[in-house]
């Protein structure tokens, strides 16, 4: 029996194997569209058992939640700096994001 051992436990067990070139490109295409490494897509269709047309769904909270807080930072950061520690141009510069981020996506 193979041996199930890895160095790095936060990462799994590493696996090696052939696949199709054709499965190998849909799985690429898959995980950029999802913003996921390959290793990650081929971890999830070998939980979910792989169908090439059914849809897959990734649930990526955590890992967005920690960008909306490193962009929120990164934005009040940067918003501090431009004010010039100006603390009336700040708040006008924070109203005019918050502005801008609300409408957004609409």
């Amino acid at each position: 029996m193979a041996k199930l051992e890895t160095i790095k436990k936060e990462y799994g067990v590493p696996v090696s194997g052939r696949i199709d070139t054709e499965m190998a490109a849909e799985i690429a295409d898959r995980a950029e569209r999802l913003g996921v490494s390959m290793a990650k897509m081929v971890s999830i269709l070998l939980a979910k058992g792989f169908h090439p047309k059914q849809p897959v769904v990734v649930d990526n909270r955590k890992e967005l939640a920690q960008i909306h807080k490193e962009y929120k930072d990164k934005i009040a950061t940067f918003i501090h700096q431009v004010s010039n520690e100006n603390e009336k141009r700040e708040r006008e510069l924070i109203e005019l994001f918050n502005g801008i981020s609300r409408t957004d996506g609409e």
